[in-house]
């Protein structure tokens, strides 16, 4: 590929890195000081021609996987001498991510089956909207534009992030006592010591012999995702307005049977949990160092004054449907932090 006026192509001694042309691209104008000029712009290409019909090649899935893997911008040029015509016509491909996924979904299957990166081939097909008509140069020059600033970093966070499952099959052992297992996995924990952890990252549903996790011990913090949304209302003695706060609802249930499964209703100062006797309870909580707006300083001192006056609380939940979840009364109001008070259902 000759190189143009504008920019400096050095032709590779041997073909061990994929590429045909190391090329120092033209600068743009830079209007700041001299000593802020950024570098100049470079890309390798690799140069394959073909005198056959069609417009598919194949190159080593090793040199596919250097494109990829190479923070600097990679071009694919296809020079095609077709029968009868007067001049070549040039294709060209930008290592982008449509290449960088090719390569890197061949080479986990490779190395499943165990094939060797050097000894195998992947296709490459070019498309008449892959044709190069004006000049080379500017089209690279485009392409890296359209990818968007910071080229280098976005590069390799596609490298590093494509393909990988959001889930990972692997096990451990929680250790806790009951009440911590309910209160971790209901989101209200500090953590649960774990043993034997081990995790298998999957990248396009495959596994690499050598990506195995494990670890010996350690502290997993769970945040789970709420089933939905909710509303609390809470009404003590007859002189006072009822507290309303929109909450979301969370479930946890370890053995799938009835009797163990548990609830928690969260707002932003009310925290009831239902389940199991040693888990059920209703905590009020303000944060002193935090603002609250008005309502929240209403329930705050409504809130106090049922606590003073040992009044007898009617909890209710209704579902952001508006089916009522659960209905039950409290007599007197736990100290803070006490959350084994018991509902009356």
């Amino acid at each position: 590929m000759p190189p143009c006026d504008c920019a400096k192509a050095h032709k590779a001694q041997e073909d061990e890195n994929g590429w045909d042309y190391f090329v120092e691209l033209p600068s743009t104008p830079h209007s700041g000081p001299l000593d802020s000029q950024p570098a100049e712009q470079t890309a390798f290409v690799q140069v394959k021609s073909k005198t056959t019909r069609g417009l598919s090649i194949k190159i080593k899935l090793s040199n596919a996987l250097k494109a990829a893997a190479s923070q600097l911008p990679f071009f694919i040029v296809l020079i095609a001498i077709v029968k009868g015509a007067t001049k070549p016509k040039l294709y060209g491909k930008h290592v982008w991510i449509e290449m960088i996924t090719a390569a890197l979904r061949e080479g986990r299957l490779a190395e499943r089956n165990g094939a060797l990166p050097n000894k195998k081939r992947i296709g490459i097909q070019f498309t008449p909207d892959d044709e190069i008509s004006g000049d080379v140069v500017q089209w690279m020059l485009t392409q890296i534009s359209t990818a968007g600033g910071d080229y280098q970093p976005s590069k390799t966070k596609l490298f590093r992030e494509i393909g990988h499952d959001e889930t990972w099959p692997g096990s451990m052992t929680l250790q806790g006592t009951r009440t911590e297992l309910y209160r971790n996995f209901l989101g209200l924990g500090n953590g649960l010591p774990i043993s034997d952890f081990t995790c298998t990252p999957l990248r396009f549903g495959m596994s690499s012999p050598k990506s195995g996790i494990k670890v010996a011990s350690g502290t997993v913090h769970i945040e789970p995702k709420p089933i939905g949304s909710c509303e609390i209302r809470l009404q003590g003695s007859s002189d006072t307005p009822s507290i309303v706060a929109p909450a979301k609802l969370y479930s946890y249930n370890p053995t799938g049977n009835a009797d163990d499964e548990s609830f928690r209703v969260s707002a932003s100062q009310i925290e009831i949990l239902f389940g199991p006797k040693d888990i059920s309870g209703l905590k009020f909580d303000t944060d002193p160092t935090k603002l609250l707006d008005i309502k929240s300083l209403r329930d705050v001192v409504v809130f106090h004054y049922w606590r003073g006056a040992s009044a007898k609380i009617l909890i209710e939940v209704f579902h952001e449907s508006g089916m009522r979840l659960f209905r039950s009364t409290m007599t007197g109001l736990p100290s803070k932090g006490d959350w084994k008070t018991v509902l009356e259902s």
